[in-house]
């Protein structure tokens, strides 16, 4: 795989991100063989990884195209899976203080000695 990716003049960071995938990809089908496995392992993988990995949707993403770049440049198989299960977005909620919570932060301020 590494002398697929630098044919193909990828970043090293890409290499090392690839990598780092299969290495993860080969430890969850406890096998070393990879040829052997396919699209449900592959979707059963991407789908650990969003449910109980706790990965973003980014990351899974990574993982999705290291191995079709994996199956598909390397070992010369055609992958054509689309359902997978996705990461839950972060619920991300701003902080907002109340006006008497903010009257009360600003004496402690003025208070420092800067």
């Amino acid at each position: 795989m590494r002398r697929e990716l630098r044919l193909q003049h990828k970043v090293l960071r890409t290499e090392r991100s690839y990598i780092g995938w299969i290495f993860r990809y080969i430890r969850h089908c406890q096998a070393d063989n990879l040829k052997q496995f396919g699209e449900p392992q592959i979707k059963e993988f991407l789908t650990d990884l969003a449910v109980d990995g706790s990965v973003t949707a980014g990351a899974q993403e990574q993982a999705r195209s290291a191995l079709l770049f994996l199956y598909q440049q390397v070992f010369g198989r055609e992958i054509t899976f689309l359902n997978v299960t996705r990461p839950n977005k972060a619920e991300r909620l701003p902080v907002v203080l109340s006006r008497p919570e903010i009257g009360g932060l600003v004496p402690e301020f003025t208070a420092c000695d800067i």
